[in-house]
């Protein structure tokens, strides 16, 4: 299976079932939106499966006077001087989940500071150097919050995570629209024939079966879905491009 490479360009293997796409939401949601890209993500591709997908959340400092998101948009208010959140990098998800928590809770003075990647991120954060944090979840940020190194009051998902269940959703805390999500998916080239697409489909709701792989994707803040057919996905891409409309066209020559 090829994986996405850093640049995607326009598909150029056969449509033929032996090389697949690895694909993400950075490069068939963000990417397009932000910038042309030489292919469409939604008509170079024939979706196969959703394997899982990776929820960012919402964290604090232990040292700030908040527990769930009400209290948090209310400390933004209060601290406009001094409320700012970082992110793994501009453009990325992590950043993405900030502003989209600004956009549904009112907060345009939250204030957005870009990292170089998720380590650096975690060690101002747990630091105390920046007050509000929005990592991807995953078993070593859920390690942080279980130590007391920060708090994590929401997780941008649709469900709390199976192997994270005292972690709370946005949905649950108000905000319906609040979800935030890293999809990792396999696709072929368009035009793949009806059966070859049946046959990888079918391959891969296999394989997603297997309880010690839903244990290991579980353990590491990732989510398997209950619907892995290509219809499933060809609508949970759409979905996601329809999300993220919005908050993108707020900056979509220059991420914040």
């Amino acid at each position: 299976m090829a994986a996405a490479p850093s640049g995607l360009h326009r598909p150029r293997a056969p449509a033929d079932g032996y090389t697949l796409l690895l694909g993400t939401t950075s490069e068939l949601v963000i990417s397009p939106m932000l910038a042309p890209q030489s292919y469409d993500p939604i008509t170079s591709f024939e979706p196969i499966a959703i394997i899982c997908d990776s929820a960012a959340a919402i964290a604090v400092h232990p040292s700030l006077p908040v527990s769930n998101l009400k209290e948090l948009v209310a400390y933004v208010h209060a601290n406009k001087d001094k409320a700012n959140y970082g992110s793994a990098g501009a453009g990325t998800v992590s950043n993405l989940a900030g502003e989209l928590f600004k956009h549904v809770a009112g907060l345009p003075e939250l204030v957005h500071v870009p990292y170089k990647g998720g380590g650096p991120l975690y060690s101002d954060a747990i630091a105390g150097q920046i007050p509000i944090s929005t990592p991807m979840m995953s078993e070593q940020v859920y390690q942080f919050h279980k130590q007391d190194k920060l708090r994590i009051i929401a997780v941008l998902s649709d469900k709390r995570l199976a192997a994270m269940p005292d972690v709370p959703t946005g949905v649950e805390q108000g905000y319906p629209d609040l979800l935030a999500r890293l999809f990792f998916g396999v696709f072929a080239p368009a035009k793949t024939p009806k059966d070859i697409v049946t046959k990888v489909e079918q391959a891969t709701q296999t394989a997603l079966q297997d309880a010690d792989l839903r244990k290991s994707f579980e353990a590491s803040g990732f989510q398997t879905l209950a619907n892995t057919t290509a219809a499933a996905a060809a609508t949970y891409v759409a979905d996601e491009v329809k999300r993220w409309k919005p908050v993108l066209a707020q900056f979509k020559d220059k991420p914040q």
